[in-house]
């Protein structure tokens, strides 16, 4: 198949190409000039680019090296991985004695491209590596990224769509920062970093660029619209702040590029780390936060809230109680303060782990306060700016700790033995791990970023060996697959927002991942409470709740039962990411042994109330009818084949949808026990046709009050209802739905006979 998209070349002899699904790539010996085609949807694109290495001198001197400058020395390619890829690797030098080797490896299998771009230097190397730039515009291109409508193998002479704006789905390389959505605007460049997506609102993804770990924390994108259509600028580099070059070199990347629909390159660039380094299951875990960002931390203020949490959930799902930093005497000496812990910190974790709950605690490793003993005694352990002063991270009179030095790795694992060994905690929280990445001189020059970063929290690992490790602030693809959990959203969730869901697909990585979400804000609606507990409950296995259990009436209690344990048998994935107002879809599927939905989630993020109609051609489902029920209101909705109608959704709080495929039986098409409606609580569903009997398997941690709804052929009614392990009624409130009433503790097992009206005749 052509790509009639494609307007770029370059002259001369001496091409390299290979194809693959969607994609294709050639690479010019003679000028070091690559070029990447592919197809996303109804779009064809042609990127064009070369490669720059950007060297710093002693004296601050920048200079930039485009790849075509150095001589070719040797080219080769392969088929590696059982056929799966091809490899083709390129060799180039300069005149003083710096190697650049460029490698690309395309997908036979996937319409995927990764790019790397490695430097090897001489013994002596006087200049320092500021960036690489593993994909930069060749000199003279304004725009090296083309995209065209292309309709039934015909250019699009009408330019339709031109006028839709191209938007910018950022996902971040830092949890401390929100994922946000971006739209492009002409010669105005826009940083993106981590991980993006490019598209359109008529036409999906157009291509999704992600860093992959290497030597290098994050990578940084930058694109530009411009006033031709489909014409952009994009690059994307790698960034070292003067790194020393030393013989064994550094690498820029891996870069990561799909042409593939977003939900699947999601999917497919989280499992890399699955397959690189596959971790042992780590299971779900919902915990409660009983400190208080307004409330100085006591002894006396935790246990007070441990104890009216019990009273409140009385059977508390939840595994783990926190105390999260603010204990401490001084951040970075990380003692209890004895004034407020006067029996100290591990007779606080005995408590918890009294009452049944796994204790856990909060600090801030990498952070050094002016008024701590550290930072008098060790100051020389401090990251520096140029003129020698200490680098503030974030709040004043906090400093980071510099990773490169060896005295630094030994503290951390010291502090890091405290919790465990000497408190008898059995969850950390290491929160603000960003700023052993901050900017400025280090007293090794030479160790690249992501290596002094993985030294710290590997030697954080091994001293907290046992120890259920959660990260906090911290860089994404350097700390995925290095911890058992990470909260991907430093801000606590308290209403529909999209941010956190749009990075619960990282937990296809083999690490949960989840936010905090807060559940009694003075001003919060109980809308907003339903919405930040779904998103708690769908962000990727782990729910960190927060709130005075003491404020919390009935109902948010409720709210929050419904939610736990948090779901992580698949992730949601946005549906709508390039809508103009942001993404505010999301979906699942979900698949069990006795039946299989699809779960969707409705944000709006809005002050107003709004109402949706959602076309399901728009979402991954098979043509045909499908029952929906939606959870908070505990409605059904009807059986839909075209359009889903959401008449309400409150501001700042969302709606939760189950759709299952229509089927001519009795069936189950919503509960009011779990927010996912069947995945966690309902253990078995099975039709005895012979009997005309629908059996239920039920399993709930505590004692559960709920009802659970069921659809039946028309004209049939519900008979008898026999149960194990709790109290069960039918009613029929309308034709064609019956409500069971369950009253159970734990398991139950729940039996509903029918009347059809031929056995009736």
């Amino acid at each position: 198949m052509k790509l009639r998209a494609a307007k770029i070349s370059s002259s001369g002899p001496g091409c390299v190409t290979a194809r693959g699904p969607g994609l294709s790539f050639t690479y010019h010996l003679d000028d070091a000039l690559w070029l990447v085609e592919g197809v996303s949807g109804n779009m064809v694109w042609t990127c064009a680019a070369r490669s720059r290495v950007r060297l710093v001198d002693p004296f601050g001197a920048g200079e930039t090296r485009d790849t075509a400058s150095a001589a070719l020395i040797s080219c080769r390619q392969e088929r590696a991985e059982n056929g799966s890829v091809w490899r083709f690797q390129v060799i180039r030098g300069w005149p003083d004695g710096l190697i650049v080797r460029q490698q690309f490896t395309l997908s036979a299998v996937a319409p995927d491209l990764q790019i790397e771009l490695a430097l090897r230097t001489p013994r002596g190397y006087p200049l320092a590596v500021q960036s690489l730039d593993l994909l930069a515009a060749p000199p003279g291109f304004a725009e090296n990224l083309l995209a065209r409508s292309w309709h039934e193998g015909e250019d699009d002479p009408a330019g339709r769509g031109q006028d839709i704006p191209w938007r910018l789905l950022d996902f971040g390389w830092s949890t401390a920062e929100a994922a946000r959505a971006i739209a492009l605007t002409n010669h105005e460049p826009v940083e993106a970093t981590g991980l993006m997506a490019l598209g359109r609102a008529d036409n999906g993804v157009l291509i999704t660029l992600g860093f992959y770990p290497g030597d290098a924390v994050a990578g940084t994108f930058r694109i530009a619209g411009s006033s031709r259509p489909g014409a952009m600028r994009l690059e994307a580099s790698s960034a070292f702040d003067a790194l020393d070059l030393r013989p064994a070199g550094v690498t820029g990347g891996p870069l990561w590029l799909s042409a593939a629909r977003l939900p699947d390159a999601l999917i497919r660039y989280a499992q890399w780390w699955h397959r690189e380094a596959p971790a042992a299951a780590c299971p779900t875990l919902a915990a409660w936060s009983l400190s208080a960002p307004s409330e100085r931390t006591t002894e006396r203020t935790v246990l007070d809230r441990l104890h009216a949490l019990l009273e409140a959930l009385r059977d508390p799902a939840v595994d783990a109680a926190l105390i999260d930093r603010g204990w401490e005497e001084n951040v970075g000496d990380w003692t209890p303060d004895r004034e407020r812990f006067p029996r100290g910190l591990r007779a606080v974790a005995d408590v918890f782990r009294s009452r049944g709950l796994r204790p856990g605690i909060g600090l801030a490793p990498a952070l050094v306060a002016r008024s701590s003993r550290t930072f008098r005694e060790h100051a020389t352990w401090l990251v520096r700016s140029p003129d020698g002063a200490p680098v503030l991270v974030g709040e004043p009179d906090l400093f980071a700790l510099d990773a490169t030095s060896s005295p630094v790795i030994d503290w951390l694992r010291a502090i890091g033995r405290r919790p465990g060994d000497e408190w008898a905690f059995e969850v950390i929280l290491l929160d603000m791990l960003e700023a052993l990445t901050v900017a400025g001189w280090r007293a090794d020059g030479v160790s690249p970023p992501a290596a002094m970063y993985c030294r710290a929290l590997r030697a954080l690992r091994m001293a907290t060996m046992g120890r259920l490790l959660l990260a906090g602030d911290a860089p994404v693809q350097v700390t995925l697959g290095e911890v058992d959990g990470m909260l991907v959203s430093s801000r606590p969730v308290s209403r529909a927002e999209p941010s956190a869901l749009l990075r619960a697909f990282l937990a296809q990585s083999g690490t949960p991942v989840g936010v905090r979400a807060v559940v009694d804000g003075p001003d919060q609606t109980i809308d907003e409470v339903r919405a930040a507990a779904s998103i708690a409950c769908l962000g990727g296995g782990i729910a960190l709740f927060g709130g005075d259990p003491r404020r919390l009436p009935p109902e948010r209690i409720a709210v929050i039962q419904s939610c736990i344990p948090p779901f992580d048998q698949g992730s949601v994935l946005p549906l709508d990411p390039f809508a103009p107002d942001g993404p505010t879809l999301f979906g699942c599927s979900v698949h069990r042994p006795w039946g299989d939905w699809f779960l969707l989630v409705v944000l709006n993020p809005t002050e107003a109330p709004i109402a949706r109609t959602i076309a399901l051609r728009r979402l991954p489902l098979a043509p045909g009818c499908y029952d929906a029920f939606e959870f908070w209101s505990q409605s059904y909705l009807g059986s839909v084949s075209e359009y889903l109608v959401l008449e309400r959704i409150a501001p700042g709080g969302c709606a939760v949808v189950a759709l299952h495929p229509e089927q001519a039986i009795p069936r189950v098409v919503g509960t009011s026990l779990h927010l996912t409606m069947g995945a966690v609580e309902l253990q078995g569903v099975q039709f005895i046709a012979a009997a005309c009997r629908l059996h239920l398997a039920i399993g709930a941690a505590g004692r559960r009050d709920g009802r659970i709804t069921l659809a039946i052929p028309r004209g049939w009614s519900p008979g008898p209802v026999r149960g194990t392990g709790g109290s069960f009624a039918a009613r029929q409130p309308t034709e064609g739905l019956v409500e069971v009433a369950v009253h159970f503790q734990d398991v139950a097992e729940v039996e509903v006979e029918f009347w059809s009206r031929e056995a009736r005749r």
